[in-house]
């Protein structure tokens, strides 16, 4: 019994290493919404969105955000990610900003981040380019 316990451990760890894996590379947004109403053209302020998340040094890396804006042009971000030890959590600190924690899962191809700031709840979808 404590065998197959170990193994389930193992098995489980092994796939959130390969989500860690998996969020790196570059991704365009195809989906942004704030609090359920679509924030991406054409209904929304944002035109697009394409995150890179360079590869993983231990749990730790960079990554670039490049947002454009309908009205506003564009934004660049640039910082470091931080993922948590079970691959389902990653802190993205930008170079001029305080840390921002989301969530991350893959439905497929596509790469989900989600994040609630007090009641405000953020979900971001992305597919790899």
């Amino acid at each position: 019994m404590g065998l197959l316990f170990t193994l389930f451990l193992a098995c489980n760890k092994d796939e959130g290493d390969a989500s860690c894996i998996k969020l790196q590379g570059t991704w365009q947004c195809q989906s942004w919404k704030d609090d359920g109403e679509e924030a991406l053209a054409p209904d929304g302020l944002i035109t697009s969105a394409q995150i890179n998340f360079d590869t993983l040094d231990g749990d730790h890396g960079t990554y670039h955000w490049d947002i454009n804006f309908l009205i506003a042009g564009s934004e660049n971000i640039l910082g470091t990610y931080t993922v948590n030890s079970d691959c389902n959590q990653v802190t993205l600190t930008p170079q001029d900003g305080g840390p921002v924690e989301y969530k991350f899962k893959f439905d497929g191809d596509i790469l989900i981040l989600d994040q609630t700031n007090n009641v405000a709840v953020t979900e971001i979808k992305f597919t790899k380019e």
